[in-house]
């Protein structure tokens, strides 16, 4: 609209032109917006995904460490394996507290 001259914006537009110029900024504005919402969301479901991925990996360690199916007791895989369950398991649920936050 920018090309217009004042007059013909008002003949076009009407008396209040300025009014559909801010409405046309401000829905894009909202747009973007929407856009960076979707994209926190699509962020925070990656993110609770790779902390399941990785709590489920870890505990299967854990367990096999535990139950010594490959081999002798390792204490401090054992301690890794758990911290790395308990780690998922916290950024999976502060993704999802993050997704129930923002819808």
């Amino acid at each position: 609209m920018a090309q217009l001259s004042e007059a013909d914006k008002k003949r076009i537009f009407g008396e209040n032109y300025q009014e559909v110029e801010k409405a046309a900024e401000l829905a894009g504005t909202q747009t973007a917006l929407g856009r960076m919402a979707d994209a926190l969301r699509s962020n925070c479901q990656q993110v609770r995904g790779y902390g399941l991925v990785v709590s489920c990996i870890a505990a299967i360690i854990t367990v096999t460490n535990y139950f010594q199916v490959s081999g002798p007791y390792q204490r401090s895989l054992g301690i890794a394996a758990t911290a790395a369950v308990v780690i998922g398991v916290v950024c999976a649920s502060l993704a999802q507290i993050t997704l129930s936050r923002s819808s």
